[in-house]
């Protein structure tokens, strides 16, 4: 792949590529993927296996149980809906 990019940016005369680099938690990084992913993509994800792992991720990561999240410090309510997105 960084091949092909290489070629590919020198073939259009790019001398230099911006990137920004972060420093994140694993957590934060598989949310960013799958978010990065869905945005790519949209919803053509078709994979109910893929869509299950996804689900389960977000289900954790946003603290969603009983249908909301319960915790009281969280600014941001999550619910299954959510999690369905």
């Amino acid at each position: 792949m960084h091949i092909l990019l290489s070629m590919l940016l020198s073939q259009l005369g790019w001398t230099e590529v911006p990137v920004e680099i972060i420093d994140i938690d694993e957590w934060e990084a598989e949310y960013r993927l799958i978010a990065e992913n869905r945005e790519r993509r949209g919803e053509s994800e078709t994979d109910p296996v893929k869509k299950g792992r996804h689900a389960a991720f977000l289900k954790e990561y946003w603290g969603v149980k009983n249908g909301g999240n319960q915790s009281a410090g969280q600014f941001v309510q999550r619910s299954m809906k959510d999690v369905a997105k």
